[in-house]
């Protein structure tokens, strides 16, 4: 693994220990290329965590003046970012509380606040809230009396369906982006989740100067799991999320909850994978019997084993398919279809038309176009069985 990849993982917590520290000493006195360090950091969502280390560890004075300087700006600007959405989020917050509709906080927001020592060091360009199905007519009623307008081609699946297949709404005004979820997945998803527990067994925690409420360690826990399946394990970021979260509730962590809600929503696979990435590349201190029981479940083919290790060995490189990954991962032939389906529309999605003249295009030319971008979608998927091979022979 190259220097640069090395000193981000070493870095990349909130905390480090003796043994870490001594590790992040040598690696600094290695040859590195530190533009592309700062690209590896800035791609993976970790440059304030990163520097926030360094400080917290007494060696920032060791990192060339000018990439200290730079990351320390990037941390500063993230914390002017992250307080100006702290205040919209509080408005918002304020206005459904006057609806009587019941918010529980979820990813970024409510880890920035209540995870991480402080609200610079986690990135998030979104809010997304929970609140109960019954209640989404109200919500979104009161996010138009804000301001919002509802974005309503962002999902995989018609429009007209989102509300009865999708599970959540994308509200936009300004540079704040809202998403109201009244499920953490989709009707097509492999996980089978239970709003109204989430919301049941959520926690108060404190925003600013007032009381909000956000998972349960063991809900949230298995959330970041499914959301890293979601996105492929394709930012470290991500992955600093759980191990954060399990050394913050290292005394009160119920693993045999966990387990126990793992295998209700059938998300062993799941967490496994992502507990082992943890353990292996940030050293997490999940229990070994924690992983032993997972593994019992699991049933770890080599299909699946060589999947994983082509997933470590290309996070930070972001140079695989990460797409199709969770098609070994998932048992059934219903959710290995929806998983292709979803990444080959959104990558034709997002290789798609760049500008107005295109999207005036006749139906002929966008029909061809999206075959074509659907042909290369079905190559990079051929790309990774090819990895794999390589990794099983």
């Amino acid at each position: 693994m190259p220097f640069e990849h090395q000193l981000l993982i070493a870095c990349s917590r909130t905390s480090p220990s003796r043994a870490q520290s001594q590790q992040i000493v040598s690696l600094l006195d290695k040859p590195l290329d530190w533009q592309e360090f700062l690209s590896l950091a800035n791609r993976n969502l970790v440059t304030p965590l990163v520097i926030h280390c360094l400080q917290t560890a007494g060696l920032d004075n060791l990192v060339p003046a000018d990439v200290r300087e730079k990351m320390r700006n990037f941390a500063k600007a993230n914390l002017a970012r992250n307080l100006f959405r702290q205040f919209e989020l509080q408005k918002v917050l304020d206005a459904l509380e006057n609806r009587n509709i019941f918010v529980v906080i979820l990813k970024g927001a409510a880890l920035a606040q209540n995870v991480y020592p402080n609200e610079s060091l986690r990135l998030y360009a979104d809010i997304d809230l929970l609140i109960p199905r019954e209640r989404l007519d109200a919500a979104k009623a009161t996010m138009l009396e804000l301001g919002y307008s509802l974005i309503t081609d962002n999902y995989p699946v018609p429009d007209e369906q989102n509300e009865e297949l999708g599970c959540e709404w994308t509200y936009v005004k300004q540079t704040n982006i809202i998403e109201i979820h009244w499920n953490l997945v989709d009707k097509l998803s492999p996980f089978n989740i239970d709003p109204k527990g989430l919301l049941d067994r959520a926690v108060p925690f404190k925003l600013g100067e007032s009381m909000s409420h956000s998972l349960a360690p063991e809900d949230e826990i298995l959330h970041l799991c499914v959301h890293q399946f979601k996105h492929h394990w394709d930012q470290l970021r991500d992955l600093c999320d759980v191990s954060e979260l399990i050394s913050k509730y290292e005394t009160s962590l119920d693993w045999q909850v966990v387990l126990e809600r793992s295998r209700q929503i059938r998300a062993d696979k799941c967490l496994f994978y992502t507990l082992s990435l943890c353990r292996n590349i940030l050293a997490a201190g999940v229990p070994g019997d924690v992983m032993a029981e997972l593994e019992s479940r699991v049933n770890t083919g080599i299909l699946s084993r060589s999947v994983y290790d082509l997933i470590q060995k290309n996070m930070l490189a972001y140079s695989t398919p990460h797409g199709y990954w969770p098609v070994i991962l998932v048992d059934s032939f219903s959710a290995k279809a929806n998983i292709i389906r979803e990444a080959i529309h959104n990558q034709t999605k997002n290789r798609g038309f760049s500008n107005q003249e295109e999207m005036n295009r006749s139906d002929t030319a966008k029909h061809s176009n999206k075959t074509l971008l659907t042909l290369n979608s079905l190559m990079d998927y051929r790309r990774m069985v090819s990895q794999l091979l390589t990794l099983i022979i």
